[in-house]
């Protein structure tokens, strides 16, 4: 019995982080830098959003974005985000990474 509370902490922070996480957001920018949005991101969910270079060159941090969501999931909030400007969102286990789509590969697969 005395190992019970010893057991119970641990349990407790051995806990994934990400399932503690808020799954949605709400997002309102007005002219805003990808840095700024993906700042907020991070904010909010705990969720680390990283562009690689070739998407930095295609979203770059001088072009200013307009963007409003509310209480949505991040993963759709990242898709609405990048998809139009034929991004890919990758998902890790630790943050999610920005690149550009591979389009040779889908044009191989025929899509």
């Amino acid at each position: 019995m005395t190992y019970f509370p010893l057991l119970l902490v641990l349990a407790l922070c051995s806990k994934d982080r990400a399932r503690d996480l808020p799954d949605k957001v709400t997002l309102h920018f007005e002219n805003a830098s990808i840095t700024e949005i993906l700042t907020e991101i991070l904010r909010q969910s705990g969720i680390e959003v990283e562009m690689d270079e070739v998407a930095r060159q295609v979203l770059p941090n001088r072009e200013k974005l307009t963007f409003h969501v509310r209480e949505i999931p991040v993963r759709c909030a990242l898709q609405l985000l990048f998809k139009p400007r034929r991004l890919v969102v990758r998902e890790g286990r630790v943050k999610v990474l920005i690149t550009v789509c591979d389009c040779s590969r889908l044009r191989a697969l025929g899509r």
